[in-house]
Order: structure tokens, then C-alpha cells, then sequence
């Protein structure tokens, strides 16, 4: 979902939710990536046949919690290099460049996983050492990028929300199509992401999100047409904070982006229209040659332990995979201080991920886009 270049970046939002949560973190995009924790400052990627006690971890900066990474360097006496990337591109380029024997564990998206794959660079997983992996909800198991579900661990999971400020509307926005209500004219904002607005027009209109159809395709212009009055903004970086500062009345992007607004302004609320059933997932990794092994399973049963995990949202707000004894009670302060991006129930039973369209579905898509933000 708004992926890989029209989604909040991880080191935004954590940034934005840590300011007001949990203390200030680094703000802004990455530009490059390097060892943020080691008890030991050492860069070395160690050896399991030498039983080190290294973990090379690669994902965007505090995806991994800094409490959680410390809880476990502290139980296991396993230090933890982290290095951190920008973007699954910046992620996939190191991967192949190495051969994946920089890296022992990868926290990162849903289509890269897929592209690694199938360039070899990742190996299988073995449930047998994992014995929290029962923790895992399998609804968001082998899913397309990983279909046999032995080379990723899912763990955090987004859908699109709808971020309103309820005191200047009377609406539910149970469904995207109120935003076209026109009570909202000029009060809304969206992502500026094509193959979102479009594929939830076409849901709207009864259609399938991953419809390669070009005449489906045309025929979300109808909806389209409706919605474009509402239409204040296109803004993918931080649209939420065009209604915190009330200069509009709702916004439509990322879960975690509809918490980042709480956040800042807890008068607001947010909602998950019935049309985001597209979600994008997050999922651990193993390179094909992982130096430390061993330690790799240490982690991945640790981080999925009900209580990390729920430690793990307290830091990033995000749904995770997580349905272990105790999780939610875990995480219940943080639900009922809408602080948290929790996906429902009707979501996850009949969601879809974002498939590749073809080129024509893709033409279609770029001049029915063209079209609509020039309001024609």
C-alpha cells in the first residue's frame, strides 16, 4: 500500500510519532545508512562457525525498536549491528551487491522480498527453531511474494485510514466515497499516489483493486468526477497535518500517518473505509548467506514474543502480525488512546496485496490520473 515511492517513510513517521510519545528521534529521510547500535561499536560481521555473538540487522532506522534491540542485547548477550537503509531500492542494491553476506536478518516490503527471491539472495527459514513463530496470524502468510511462506516472517502490516476532524463533520466515512460528500468541498486531502486513489475509485465503483481491465479502469472517471470538488491537496509526505492545523477537514493515507495526526491533535479520529482492503506487509528476511545464523533464530524468537512485540508498537504505532497470549492486552492502553494503527478484523479476513498492472492498465491509470488532478 502507497508503495515503494508514494508512502510515508518509516524514519517520518516514527519521527513524528516520537515527538509527541516517546521522546525526538532523527527526522526526515535517510540519506544513507550505517551501524546505529553495538554494545560493542564494532562493525564486524562475525562468523557462526566461530559462535559469534554478533547480529547484523538491516531495516529502516527504529523499525526495530531501540527498547527492543537493547532488551535483547541485554538476555542474550548477542550485540546487534544495525545498519539502516532509506528505501527497499537502496536495500535490494546492497543485497545483490554482497550476495547477501552482509546481513543476517532484513526487515523490509512486501515487493522486495519478491524481487530478492527470486534473484536467490534469500534462504529459507526453519520453522522447527522458531518456537514463537506460532505467534504469527496466518492470515498474512504465504501471500505472493512468498507463497510457500518458508522464506519471511510478516510483522508489521499498513492500510489506508481516513484522518477527520469530527467537530466540523456529521459524516462516518464508514466509506471512501463519503469523501465525495459535498459538504467537503475543498476540505480534503489525499495521498498523491495514483494507483491508490484510482484502485479505490474502482472499488468504490464496484470493481477489484488489482483489475487489469482498461475499461474497468475508465469507468472509476464517474466516481473520480465526484471526488475531485473535495479535493484540496495531493500530498504524500504528511497530509495528515493539512487537518491538524485545520485547513482541512479529512485526509485519506496510511494508518500510521492517521495516527501521526492523532497524535499531534487527540480531538481528531480516524477510520478504516470498507475499500482498504490493500494492505502492504513488512516482513523479516534471511539473506542466502547470512554470516551468524545461529543468532538469527535467537532474534526472530525473541521479536516474536507477544510482550516484544507489544513493546514494539508502543515505539511505532503500527499493526503488527503478532496474536500470541497477552498481545493485545499489551497493546489495549495504546488502542484505546487511538495510538495505534490497528488494521480490523474485516480487513485482514479479505484483504489483497498491490499487484504489478500491465502496460496498458498502467497508461489507463496514468491518464485517468492526469485528467484528475487537472480537474478536468
Amino acid at each position: 500500500m502507497f508503495r515503494p515511492n508514494a508512502y510515508l517513510s518509516r524514519s517520518q513517521f516514527l519521527s513524528l510519532a516520537g515527538g509527541s510519545a516517546l521522546g525526538a528521534l532523527n527526522a526526515g529521510l535517510l540519506s544513507g545508512c550505517g551501524s546505529t547500535i553495538s554494545t560493542s561499536g564494532s562493525s564486524d560481521s562475525g562468523s557462526s562457525d566461530g559462535g559469534s555473538k554478533v547480529l547484523n540487522l538491516y531495516t529502516w532506522q527504529e523499525y526495530v525498536p531501540p527498547k527492543v534491540v537493547e532488551g535483547f542485547q541485554e538476555e542474550t548477550g548477542i550485540t546487534i549491528n544495525y545498519s539502516y537503509f532509506s528505501t527497499c531500492e537502496e536495500m535490494l542494491a546492497k543485497l545483490e551487491a554482497t550476495g547477501g553476506a552482509d546481513y543476517d536478518v532484513i526487515l523490509t516490503t512486501d515487493y522486495s522480498i519478491k524481487i530478492a527471491a527470486d534473484e536467490g539472495l534469500l534462504q529459507k527459514i526453519d520453522a522447527s527453531k522458531l518456537s514463537n513463530l506460532k505467534n504469527v496470524d496466518p492470515r498474512l502468510q504465504k501471500q505472493y511474494f512468498d507463497p510457500d511462506g518458508d522464506l519471511s516472517i510478516p510483522y508489521w502490516i499498513s492500510s489506508a485510514a481516513i484522518l477527520f476532524n469530527p467537530a466540523r463533520t456529521n459524516l462516518s466515512f464508514e466509506s471512501f466515497a463519503d469523501l465525495a460528500d459535498p459538504s467537503l468541498a475543498g476540505n480534503v486531502v489525499v495521498t498523491d499516489s495514483e494507483r491508490d486513489i484510482i484502485g479505490t475509485a474502482i472499488v468504490v465503483s464496484g470493481g477489484d483493486f488489482n483489475t487489469q481491465d482498461v475499461n474497468v479502469i475508465k469507468g472509476s472517471k464517474e466516481f473520480l468526477d465526484r471526488l475531485r470538488p473535495s479535493i484540496k491537496a495531493f500530498n504524500t509526505d504528511s497530509p495528515e497535518f493539512v487537518v491538524t492545523n485545520g485547513d482541512a477537514i479529512a485526509s485519506y493515507h496510511t494508518g500510521a500517518q492517521a495516527v501521526a495526526g492523532v497524535l499531534a491533535d487527540p480531538s481528531l479520529k480516524f477510520t478504516y473505509p470498507k475499500e482498504s482492503t490493500t494492505l502492504g506487509i513488512d516482513a523479516f528476511v534471511v539473506p542466502s548467506q547470512a554470516p551468524n545464523l545461529d543468532n538469527v533464530y535467537t532474534f526472530l524468537d525473541y521479536v516474536l514474543r507477544p510482550e516484544v512485540a507489544a513493546t514494539a508498537v508502543e515505539h511505532t504505532h503500527y499493526h503488527n502480525s503478532n496474536i500470541g497470549d497477552g498481545f493485545k492486552e499489551g497493546i489495549q492502553e495504546y488502542v484505546d488512546q487511538n495510538s495505534v494503527a490497528i488494521i480490523p478484523d474485516e480487513i485482514l479476513d479479505n484483504y489483497q496485496l498491490n499487484q504489478s498492472l500491465t502496460a496498458d492498465a498502467q497508461k489507463a491509470y496514468d491518464d485517468l490520473w492526469t485528467e484528475f488532478k487537472q480537474g478536468a
